[in-house]
């Protein structure tokens, strides 16, 4: 019997959404096991799984500081009233303005 993709997909979706319960608790029983298996696997393939980051990182850097600079960019509301931008944050602990706000409180 052959399967087109979608209903492939559908298929796995509805076994999925099916078993979610049986999965959770199979995660909290054999917590010890599956982090186990994970430490053997990050060991045994060690310099595999180096390259693949740093493959991904060559691949998606520019893609990576393009939405760090956009995070950082943004403006935020401060407690005391100020708005400045997030990665300001620190500086603006500092000032005066925020100090005595910090006091009054």
């Amino acid at each position: 019997m052959s399967y087109t993709i979608n209903e492939r997909k559908e298929y796995n979706r509805q076994y999925y959404l099916k078993n979610i319960e049986k999965r959770k608790e199979y995660q909290v029983e054999n917590n010890e096991k599956i982090r186990e298996q994970k430490r053997e696997y990050q060991l045994a393939n060690r310099e595999k799984i180096k390259e693949k980051k740093k493959q991904y990182y060559l691949k998606n850097s520019e893609k990576m500081k393009e939405q760090k600079r956009e995070y950082h960019k943004q403006k935020i509301t401060c407690e005391c009233g100020s708005i400045h931008r997030r990665d300001g944050k620190a500086d603006h602990m500092k000032t005066p303005k925020h100090q005595k706000f910090i006091k009054t409180e």
